[in-house]
């Protein structure tokens, strides 16, 4: 973006975002891409007419001009087709084309049956917003331009941040749904589309123990239930979370506070231990007949088989 105008600089910052996430290629992204292009266009016009003109190669409008073209998006077109004529270059988009990919955009907000836009329209109107840019600030091959400036920014590959499911649940069960352009958009994929630093620094803060569902198997066998492959503790926002997967790939995460312990009802699993620790401590030192009770952990049957061998005593003792 260096080699670019100061005055010019804005504009571009928002061909490059929609751009960003126009190659993502998701719902969120192809949304806000359209809304960054179509953004993009309306703020070169805006810049580039209120540059001083020897920002603008000494070129010169009357001020009443210049105020009736600024009064909305579609003066704003109607100067930029003066300027093709002023200068006498082609026009490559027709105002029409331009005017419909800009409804398509305002529909995002309004929540219309549009919808999601299609890959066509997002190549369309990047193709105007680029054009345009090109135009009113001289920028030669503006394709390589834009592609050396995203390059840039891409981080290498083997530091690329990629998406954990685990964070996302944990980030979209402790926050609401966020609405843009009147479409609803869960926490994790709002923040990870434009702040993928502050992502990966939620990412760097899980804590995870060890695997263990083999140690569990091994004092409990054939009591752990089937389906499920992977147990956990994870520690996130100074709360732990028990963690299992099943062999479909499911992920379940329960809040161990309301597990307590001592005469004082102090959290068993509390976040001052260690991932690990507070493994090792529900190995240890859960009964059989309060994990039935606290998590969902064992089948059916050796729910029933445990929970009759530690009542049935009790009875026993009442009848006597």
């Amino acid at each position: 973006m260096s080699a670019l105008r100061p005055w010019a600089q804005g504009s571009f910052e928002l061909i490059v975002h929609a751009e960003i996430h126009r190659r993502e290629g998701g719902d969120f992204d192809r949304r806000m891409a359209l809304i960054s292009f179509d953004n993009s266009i309306e703020i070169s016009i805006t810049t580039y007419l209120t540059l001083n003109p020897i920002q603008r190669n000494g070129v010169q409008y009357r001020r009443d001009n210049v105020e009736q073209w600024l009064k909305n998006y579609h003066t704003k077109l109607d100067f930029f087709t003066y300027e093709l004529q002023r200068r006498s270059l082609t026009e490559e988009i027709e105002k029409s084309e331009i005017v419909w990919y800009h409804d398509h955009r305002n529909e995002q907000y309004h929540g219309g049956s549009r919808g999601i836009p299609e890959y066509r329209v997002l190549e369309e109107i990047r193709k105007a917003a680029l054009w345009i840019f090109s135009v009113l600030f001289d920028v030669q091959k503006i394709e390589e331009v834009l592609d050396d400036e995203i390059l840039g920014r891409t981080p290498q590959e083997e530091g690329k941040i990629t998406r954990d499911k685990t964070l996302d649940m944990l980030i979209d069960m402790n926050n609401e749904v966020i609405m843009v352009a009147d479409q609803p958009y869960s926490t994790s994929e709002v923040l990870f589309a434009t702040d993928p630093e502050s992502y990966l620094a939620d990412l760097s803060s899980l804590e995870e123990s060890r695997d263990y569902i083999g140690e569990l198997k091994e004092k409990y066998p054939n009591y752990v239930r089937p389906d499920i492959s992977s147990i956990q503790f994870i520690h996130y926002n100074q709360i732990v979370y028990l963690k299992t997967i099943t062999v479909e790939g499911s992920i379940d995460l329960e809040d161990m506070s309301f597990i307590i312990d001592g005469p004082e009802d102090e959290e068993m699993f509390p976040c001052t231990n260690s991932p690990n620790d507070n493994a090792t401590h529900f190995i240890r030192q859960l009964d059989p007949y309060s994990i039935i009770h606290c998590v969902k952990l064992f089948t059916e049957l050796a729910c029933q088989q445990i929970a009759k061998s530690y009542e049935e005593p009790s009875r026993v003792n009442k009848n006597e």
